[in-house]
């Protein structure tokens, strides 16, 4: 039997208990949407598809936010969706009690993040991001009733299924030849069976800030020989050296999962990790 645990009523994923989704518009006139948590604040900016994104934009963008000493981390998600997010820090302790102080924050200072760059973004509202959850992961909300679910959810140690898409989580070390591969070939060609999140925590000293990832593998379905197969076609793209950079998060796919998004859900306080 591969699900050990099996929960009809699961009310929401790890990640999103204690959320909201909220809503504002932006200085520059543009409505956005943000993902309140009683410690962060995320907003999502979609990512033009047609527009190249090469390495030194990247890295160009994520200097750009580092500039912002609230930023905790920002996020750069390769998938049939792409997008980034940014989170920042609730600081001020108005902003920690009243949603509407952080909203205002974000309202001044996001077109900082989406109108001074070379990669193309643009705002994601309310009804884009319950859309990437539902493209992404086949993640449908109860009406109203964020963050609540309404899904059937089967996980083991090593995987777990939403309804009839299952998924499998790797934590991605830091390593620019791992990422560069795995950035790219989930854009392209591996875009209908897996995506990745890089990951960029700014540092509040001179050093640059550090990286690491998340690899989610799906399939439909939950036969988990397929989701397997899948699983060692993309390994199998890695060398040896670099396959041990990348380890399964075991017990904890449901955290695995949502910090694999790009929604501010990270899992490096709450991950598992043995070779995958």
């Amino acid at each position: 039997m591969w699900w050990t645990r099996k929960n009809k009523t699961i009310r929401t994923l790890a990640g999103l208990e204690r959320s909201e989704l909220a809503s504002a518009r932006d200085s520059a006139g543009f409505d956005f949407a943000a993902l309140l948590r009683p410690g962060t604040a995320t907003a999502l900016l979609k990512v033009d598809p047609s527009a190249p994104i090469d390495d030194e934009m990247i890295s160009a963008w994520e200097r750009l936010v580092s500039r912002d000493s609230s930023v905790l981390a920002c996020e750069m998600i390769s998938s049939a969706t792409p997008h980034v997010a940014i989170t920042w820090m609730r600081e001020a302790k108005a902003e920690k009690k009243d949603d509407s102080e952080i909203l205002t924050r974000l309202a001044t200072v996001l077109p900082d993040f989406y109108a001074s760059t070379a990669v193309t973004l643009t705002p994601m509202t309310k009804d884009d991001v319950r859309r990437l959850f539902i493209s992404e992961c086949s993640l449908v909300f109860d009406h109203n009733q964020w963050p609540h679910i309404n899904a059937e959810v089967e996980e083991s140690s090593s995987a777990i299924s939403v309804d009839d898409l299952s998924f499998a989580s790797f934590d991605v070390m830091d390593d620019s030849g791992v990422d560069d591969l795995l950035r790219r070939w989930c854009s392209e060609e591996g875009a209908a069976s897996a995506r990745f999140n890089r990951i960029f925590r700014p540092s509040d000293t001179d050093d640059p800030g550090r990286h690491c990832g998340v690899l989610t593998i799906f399939s439909p379905g939950t036969n988990h020989e397929i989701l397997e197969r899948i699983v060692d076609e993309v390994l199998g793209l890695l060398n040896p050296v670099q396959r041990l950079r990348i380890r399964r998060l075991y017990a904890r796919q449901n955290a695995g999962l949502t910090a694999g998004l790009g929604i501010g859900a990270f899992a490096w306080n709450a991950t598992t990790t043995r070779a995958a």
